[in-house]
């Protein structure tokens, strides 16, 4: 079963990109911290991943560099051949994000008012008891 969990920090700021065919992706790095050694001093590993539709946008909407999250997907295997010799590279097909107290930055406040609409019309709905 190929399953990974990684719980780190956003290396960059993600942005949005899309393929040539219309899909809507978002390439990033997260930094993962290793357990510090016995000196107090820790090694950082940086992991490429890639998250498609929706996640990447929740990704780019919500997230800046240095923000804490988890993400859990699948590793996989690409290579490709560049001055006919042929490279080899890991990355991470991201499944699911989950954010977490980052205590660096909050999250990008790109909220619109119509993200909240929803819920001020449910508000507002006499049939909705709570």
């Amino acid at each position: 079963m190929n399953i990974i969990i990684l719980t780190g920090r956003l290396a960059v700021t993600p942005e949005l990109k899309e393929t040539a065919n219309g899909k809507i992706f978002c390439r990033f790095r997260i930094a993962v911290d290793r357990h510090k050694k016995s000196d107090g001093t820790a090694t950082t590993d940086f992991f490429t991943c890639v998250a498609w539709g929706k996640v990447a946008e929740i990704l780019e909407k919500w997230l800046n560099k240095g923000d804490a999250l988890e993400i859990i997907g699948r590793i996989e295997n690409a290579n490709y051949e560049l001055d006919e010799k042929k490279h080899y590279c890991d990355q991470i097909h991201v499944r699911e994000i989950h954010f977490l107290p980052s205590g660096k930055s909050e999250l990008k406040e790109k909220a619109s008012d119509e993200d909240f609409a929803a819920f001020e019309d449910l508000l507002d709905d006499p049939d909705v008891s709570f």
